[in-house]
């Protein structure tokens, strides 16, 4: 590493790869102190010249769980979520096709799972909710370009217009200065020198040409009809605290999923309690009934309790007859996915709507065929629990609440 900072300078991406890989040597040998010295002077280089926003996101993630190991905890969370800025800003730089942009950022997804395990953790309702709304936004401008949906319809053709060819030109341009890079590497008439001279050139233009495909992409999102239903004025999600008054008015319950590889939550919102996140476990008694050792309810063991062998339990449940077996199943989901104090609200009465905010599996899942009680006879959500609405987001349901009360308006 010291060869790489005399001879490249401390600000050069090789030097800044070297220092990671020293400063995660040191915090597996449990030498944090030695860990936090390397990391901050990964991010005190990078933050000089502003570039490498994924080597800048893989420092302060790194710093993060360095905090949260030393119980450091509101320096973690801040340094968590600087490192999502830093991911959506990647986002917005990917140069390739809808796809290979939307698989780019979710290599980052694992960041925002984090953030929610540790809200969970640190019981803060409030800023869980920012972040799955957050996200949620950013993967439904995703799916909506990956399959091919205009974002700008509805636009002025004019306004529609510039800003595609400003987004195109931008991707083209780093794309370019790219191009460039790769064929410096193999021009085998330069120098050392030389090769590091044009090459240092070329990084300055390709950290402009990231920028302006950062501000060209969230210009095509922020004017965008369909994003904007996603977001408030601010082009930030509905604070909790609105969301939790306004279910509050229609007496509704919000029960917002996140499903990842390190546990299952929900995020509970409209009763008189306050709101609340929860971690999902599979109990010891639930697991044996799937065949499955107890613990989180992450994605995978999520989608081994819809599935009953080469089929799902609501596709059983669609054959002629009663199965006793899919009902059964149902009842699993009704008290692994509804906390006992939702459960017991949704069928007395309490609430006049249910709003479900899915992930994963549950896109799938009517929650109406969650079998609440009986035995002989089941018992369906459907007939002992209020009205269901599904949803995307809760910034979503509340816009479109906005709109439809300003249309009725005389």
């Amino acid at each position: 590493m010291v060869t790489w900072e005399k001879m490249l300078g401390p600000e050069h991406r090789n030097t800044t790869v070297s220092l990671i890989g020293l400063a995660s040597i040191a915090y597996s040998d449990g030498r944090y102190e030695d860990a936090r010295r390397l990391v901050d002077r990964c991010i005190a280089n990078l933050e000089k010249t502003g570039s490498d926003p994924d080597l800048r996101h893989a420092c302060y993630r790194f710093r993060a769980e360095l905090n949260w190991e030393e119980d450091k905890k509101e320096a973690a969370v801040a340094d968590l979520d600087r490192a999502l800025r830093l991911a959506e800003t990647i986002r917005g730089q990917g140069s390739g096709g809808e796809q290979s942009r939307a698989l780019l950022f979710g290599a980052y997804g694992s960041a925002f799972e984090l953030m929610i395990r540790w809200q969970a953790d640190l019981q803060d309702p409030a800023l869980a909710f920012s972040t799955l709304e957050r996200f949620r936004a950013r993967s439904l401008i995703d799916q909506l370009r990956v399959q091919g949906t205009d974002l700008l319809d509805r636009l002025p053709a004019a306004e529609a217009a510039a800003l595609r060819k400003r987004e195109a030109d931008a991707q083209a341009a780093v794309a370019a200065v790219t191009e460039q890079l790769g064929a410096i590497a193999l021009d085998k008439t330069l120098s050392e020198v030389e090769r590091e001279q044009r090459r240092e050139v070329l990084l300055e233009k390709l950290a402009a040409a990231q920028r302006e495909s950062v501000e060209a992409y969230a210009a095509v999102r922020n004017a965008s009809p369909a994003y904007r239903l996603m977001v408030q004025a601010d082009f930030r999600p509905i604070a909790l605290e609105k969301w939790q008054a306004w279910l509050r008015e229609r007496k509704a319950l919000s029960l917002e999923y996140y499903f990842g590889s390190y546990g299952g939550y929900v995020l509970i919102a409209g009763g008189e309690e306050g709101p609340r996140i929860e971690l999902l476990d599979m109990q010891e008694e639930q697991a044996v009934q799937i065949d499955q050792q107890p613990g989180p309810l992450v994605d995978w063991l999520l989608e081994r309790a819809f599935r009953m062998g080469d089929t799902t339990v609501v596709q059983r449940l669609a054959k002629p007859g009663v199965d006793r077996e899919a009902n059964r199943r149902l009842g699993l989901l009704w008290n692994l996915l509804i906390p006992a104090l939702e459960r017991e609200a949704l069928t007395s009465g309490k609430y006049e709507q249910l709003i479900v905010i899915p992930d994963g599996p549950l896109v799938g899942l009517p929650f109406e065929t969650l079998v609440v009680g009986g035995d002989a006879e089941p018992k369906y959500l459907l007939d002992a629990g209020p009205p269901i609405v599904y949803a995307p987001s809760a910034t979503v349901v509340y816009n479109l609440g906005q709109r439809q009360a300003a249309a009725v308006k005389p």
